[in-house]
Protein backbone atom coordinates (compact mmCIF):
# COMPACT_ATOMS: atom_id res chain seq x y z
CA UNK A 1 0.00 0.00 0.00
CA UNK A 2 1.05 3.48 -0.79
CA UNK A 3 1.97 5.82 2.12
CA UNK A 4 -0.56 8.43 2.15
CA UNK A 5 2.64 10.67 4.35
CA UNK A 6 4.92 13.48 3.66
CA UNK A 7 8.60 13.96 4.34
CA UNK A 8 7.51 15.86 7.29
CA UNK A 9 5.02 12.97 8.27
CA UNK A 10 1.81 15.19 7.35
CA UNK A 11 -1.24 14.03 5.64
CA UNK A 12 -1.14 14.09 1.91
CA UNK A 13 -4.49 14.71 0.87
CA UNK A 14 -2.99 14.80 -3.16
CA UNK A 15 -1.80 11.77 -3.13
CA UNK A 16 -5.33 10.49 -2.69
CA UNK A 17 -6.14 9.14 -6.58
CA UNK A 18 -6.33 6.14 -8.65
CA UNK A 19 -5.05 4.22 -5.83
CA UNK A 20 -7.41 5.10 -2.97
CA UNK A 21 -9.74 2.10 -4.11
CA UNK A 22 -7.09 -0.29 -3.72
CA UNK A 23 -5.61 1.80 -0.22
CA UNK A 24 -9.07 1.37 0.62
CA UNK A 25 -9.62 -2.51 -0.03
CA UNK A 26 -6.46 -3.29 1.41
CA UNK A 27 -7.41 -1.61 4.62
CA UNK A 28 -10.79 -3.26 4.98
CA UNK A 29 -8.69 -6.85 4.60
CA UNK A 30 -6.17 -5.77 6.87
CA UNK A 31 -9.39 -4.90 9.55
CA UNK A 32 -11.50 -8.13 8.75
CA UNK A 33 -7.74 -10.49 8.97
CA UNK A 34 -9.30 -11.70 5.50
CA UNK A 35 -12.92 -14.02 6.76
CA UNK A 36 -13.64 -17.06 4.49
CA UNK A 37 -16.45 -16.52 2.30
CA UNK A 38 -20.26 -16.68 3.95
CA UNK A 39 -21.78 -20.04 3.73
CA UNK A 40 -24.99 -19.37 6.05
CA UNK A 41 -25.78 -15.96 7.82
CA UNK A 42 -28.22 -14.86 10.38
CA UNK A 43 -31.09 -13.34 8.40
CA UNK A 44 -31.79 -9.25 8.18
CA UNK A 45 -34.56 -9.53 11.57
CA UNK A 46 -31.64 -10.83 13.46
CA UNK A 47 -29.03 -8.83 12.71
CA UNK A 48 -31.36 -5.53 12.95
CA UNK A 49 -31.63 -7.08 16.50
CA UNK A 50 -28.17 -7.02 17.06
CA UNK A 51 -27.49 -3.65 16.03
CA UNK A 52 -30.56 -2.23 18.06
CA UNK A 53 -29.67 -4.10 21.22
CA UNK A 54 -25.82 -2.75 20.78
CA UNK A 55 -26.90 1.03 19.98
CA UNK A 56 -29.07 0.95 23.21
CA UNK A 57 -26.43 -0.76 25.22
CA UNK A 58 -24.23 2.24 24.43
CA UNK A 59 -26.74 5.35 24.16
CA UNK A 60 -27.61 4.41 27.60
CA UNK A 61 -24.52 3.94 28.60
CA UNK A 62 -23.24 7.26 27.02
CA UNK A 63 -26.34 8.67 29.37
CA UNK A 64 -27.94 9.95 25.65
CA UNK A 65 -31.30 7.98 27.44
CA UNK A 66 -32.67 10.87 29.70
CA UNK A 67 -36.18 9.17 30.84
CA UNK A 68 -37.33 9.32 34.59
CA UNK A 69 -34.03 10.33 35.73
CA UNK A 70 -31.63 7.36 35.07
CA UNK A 71 -28.70 9.08 35.07
CA UNK A 72 -29.11 10.14 38.45
CA UNK A 73 -25.91 8.59 40.31
CA UNK A 74 -26.94 5.88 42.77
CA UNK A 75 -23.39 5.20 44.47
CA UNK A 76 -20.70 7.14 45.23
CA UNK A 77 -17.91 7.90 42.97
CA UNK A 78 -14.37 6.95 44.76
CA UNK A 79 -11.08 6.06 44.24
CA UNK A 80 -11.63 1.91 45.01
CA UNK A 81 -14.34 1.99 42.09
CA UNK A 82 -12.45 4.04 39.52
CA UNK A 83 -9.56 1.30 39.71
CA UNK A 84 -12.07 -1.86 39.80
CA UNK A 85 -13.89 -0.16 36.68
CA UNK A 86 -10.17 0.29 35.21
CA UNK A 87 -9.29 -3.43 36.38
CA UNK A 88 -12.91 -4.83 34.37
CA UNK A 89 -12.35 -2.44 31.19
CA UNK A 90 -8.74 -3.71 30.60
CA UNK A 91 -9.54 -7.24 30.94
CA UNK A 92 -12.64 -7.11 28.81
CA UNK A 93 -10.70 -5.32 25.83
CA UNK A 94 -7.52 -7.92 26.83
CA UNK A 95 -10.20 -10.98 26.41
CA UNK A 96 -11.95 -9.50 23.47
CA UNK A 97 -8.48 -9.32 21.50
CA UNK A 98 -7.16 -11.93 22.46
CA UNK A 99 -10.52 -14.18 21.48
CA UNK A 100 -10.91 -12.44 18.16
CA UNK A 101 -7.15 -12.68 17.02
CA UNK A 102 -7.53 -16.86 18.44
CA UNK A 103 -10.76 -17.12 16.04
CA UNK A 104 -8.70 -15.47 13.13
CA UNK A 105 -10.56 -15.91 9.17
CA UNK A 106 -13.63 -17.50 11.26
CA UNK A 107 -14.79 -14.29 12.82
CA UNK A 108 -17.61 -12.78 12.16
CA UNK A 109 -19.86 -10.07 13.52
CA UNK A 110 -23.13 -11.27 12.56
CA UNK A 111 -24.51 -14.98 13.16
CA UNK A 112 -22.53 -16.75 10.45
CA UNK A 113 -21.00 -20.27 9.31
CA UNK A 114 -18.23 -20.03 6.75
CA UNK A 115 -16.31 -22.15 4.06
CA UNK A 116 -14.05 -24.11 6.13
CA UNK A 117 -15.12 -23.14 9.18
CA UNK A 118 -13.08 -24.65 12.39
CA UNK A 119 -14.24 -24.90 15.87
CA UNK A 120 -12.12 -22.68 17.63
CA UNK A 121 -10.87 -24.00 21.27
CA UNK A 122 -7.71 -22.52 21.71
CA UNK A 123 -6.73 -19.34 22.80
CA UNK A 124 -9.90 -17.97 25.67
CA UNK A 125 -12.11 -20.36 23.81
CA UNK A 126 -10.18 -23.23 26.31
CA UNK A 127 -12.36 -20.89 29.41
CA UNK A 128 -15.54 -19.85 27.90
CA UNK A 129 -16.92 -20.27 24.36
CA UNK A 130 -17.87 -16.91 23.38
CA UNK A 131 -15.19 -15.05 25.27
CA UNK A 132 -15.93 -11.47 22.75
CA UNK A 133 -19.17 -11.39 24.50
CA UNK A 134 -17.32 -12.10 27.91
CA UNK A 135 -14.75 -9.35 26.98
CA UNK A 136 -17.60 -7.15 26.03
CA UNK A 137 -19.45 -7.31 29.23
CA UNK A 138 -16.69 -7.07 30.75
CA UNK A 139 -16.22 -3.46 29.29
CA UNK A 140 -19.45 -2.75 29.85
CA UNK A 141 -19.54 -3.82 33.53
CA UNK A 142 -16.25 -1.62 34.06
CA UNK A 143 -17.97 1.76 32.61
CA UNK A 144 -21.20 0.59 34.51
CA UNK A 145 -18.69 0.74 37.52
CA UNK A 146 -17.64 4.29 37.70
CA UNK A 147 -20.82 5.32 36.10
CA UNK A 148 -23.03 4.44 39.18
CA UNK A 149 -26.17 5.44 37.38
CA UNK A 150 -29.52 3.38 36.62
CA UNK A 151 -28.76 4.10 32.98
CA UNK A 152 -25.51 1.98 33.06
CA UNK A 153 -27.03 -0.83 34.70
CA UNK A 154 -30.00 -1.09 32.54
CA UNK A 155 -27.14 -0.88 29.91
CA UNK A 156 -25.12 -3.75 31.42
CA UNK A 157 -28.66 -5.51 31.37
CA UNK A 158 -29.54 -5.22 28.06
CA UNK A 159 -26.46 -6.04 26.82
CA UNK A 160 -26.41 -9.53 29.04
CA UNK A 161 -29.75 -10.07 27.42
CA UNK A 162 -28.87 -9.16 24.04
CA UNK A 163 -25.62 -11.45 23.73
CA UNK A 164 -27.23 -14.19 25.68
CA UNK A 165 -30.19 -14.37 22.87
CA UNK A 166 -27.36 -13.78 19.81
CA UNK A 167 -25.16 -16.32 21.32
CA UNK A 168 -27.81 -19.26 21.58
CA UNK A 169 -28.22 -19.04 17.80
CA UNK A 170 -24.63 -19.02 17.06
CA UNK A 171 -24.76 -22.46 19.49
CA UNK A 172 -27.96 -23.50 16.74
CA UNK A 173 -26.07 -23.14 13.92
CA UNK A 174 -22.25 -24.69 15.74
CA UNK A 175 -24.48 -27.36 16.72
CA UNK A 176 -25.65 -27.52 13.41
CA UNK A 177 -22.42 -27.78 11.06
CA UNK A 178 -20.66 -29.42 13.94
CA UNK A 179 -22.75 -32.14 15.24
CA UNK A 180 -20.71 -34.37 17.03
CA UNK A 181 -18.00 -31.57 18.01
CA UNK A 182 -19.99 -28.86 19.59
CA UNK A 183 -21.84 -30.55 21.96
CA UNK A 184 -18.87 -32.22 23.44
CA UNK A 185 -17.07 -28.87 23.48
CA UNK A 186 -20.74 -27.20 25.40
CA UNK A 187 -20.68 -29.89 27.89
CA UNK A 188 -17.21 -29.21 29.05
CA UNK A 189 -17.11 -25.28 28.94
CA UNK A 190 -19.53 -22.60 29.73
CA UNK A 191 -20.66 -20.12 27.77
CA UNK A 192 -19.80 -16.90 29.33
CA UNK A 193 -17.91 -16.93 32.57
CA UNK A 194 -15.38 -19.92 33.52
CA UNK A 195 -17.27 -22.56 35.57
CA UNK A 196 -20.43 -20.82 36.51
CA UNK A 197 -22.32 -19.74 33.26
Amino acid sequence: MKSHLRDDGDFDRTAIGGDARQDINGGTQLISFSVKPTMERQDWGGRLFTFVFLAVTFLLLAGKIQWWEINTRIWPYDRPLVFLAYALTVAGLVTLIWARLSLGTNWSATVTFREGHELVERGPYRFVRHPIYTGMLLMVAGTTTVSGNMSSLLSLAICFLGHWWKLKREEALLTKYFPDTYPDYMSRTKALIPFIL
